[in-house]
């Protein structure tokens, strides 16, 4: 019993913890390359890059007020409707 208790203890450190998300309020996303590196290599990656969210986007119904798209990672700027964005 002990080793289950200690193995429960270590995935409560591990879980995410509760993000503040009220309804309609705007969310500052941004995802990072791993260990900085490049995930925008030329222009047509993020031209690619955003047909896939706008796709994407309409299929969770979220809505993109603004985006920043840099070498190495991007930002956007979307309410929480829903569900939409956990």
């Amino acid at each position: 019993m002990r080793g289950i208790a200690r193995e429960i203890h270590f995935i409560n450190e591990m879980s995410r913890k509760l993000r503040f998300a009220p309804p309609n309020y705007p969310l500052h996303i941004t995802q990072r390359g791993n260990y900085r590196q490049q995930v925008f290599f030329c222009d047509d990656d993020r031209a690619h890059f955003l047909v896939l969210l706008d796709h994407h986007a309409d299929l969770r119904q979220v809505i993109v007020h603004g985006h920043t798209l840099m070498s190495n990672h991007f930002h956007l700027a979307c309410p929480l409707k829903g569900d939409s964005l956990l």
